[in-house]
């Protein structure tokens, strides 16, 4: 993650990563791309335990005019993206 990125957590299973202006959109659909093969690795546990990977459904929503994109509308785009991709079968990311 870019040390200017955040991470929140909505609620339940639900975060959001907050990517300041990006150059390209290519930046964000790269950073999802990271991020889903950063939780796609095993865990290992202190005690020696390996977990199985997490699955995540990515949305990203990108927008030209950020200036002109609420909040609540960049947020709706992103959960709309991401139910597209659980819809898909998950484990994926969806623009």
């Amino acid at each position: 993650m870019r040390t200017s990125a955040r991470v929140a957590r909505l609620g339940g299973d639900e975060f959001v990563v907050l990517v300041g202006r990006l150059a390209d959109s290519n930046v964000a659909t790269t950073t999802a791309d990271r991020i889903l093969a950063a939780l796609d690795r095993p865990i290992t546990l202190d005690d020696g335990t390996v977990t199985r990977s997490v699955l995540a459904s990515i949305g990203v929503p990108v927008s030209h005019n950020p200036l002109g994109a609420s909040a609540e509308d960049l947020l709706d785009r992103a959960d709309q993206a991401m139910r597209q991709s659980k819809q898909s079968g998950g484990a994926q990311m969806t623009v």
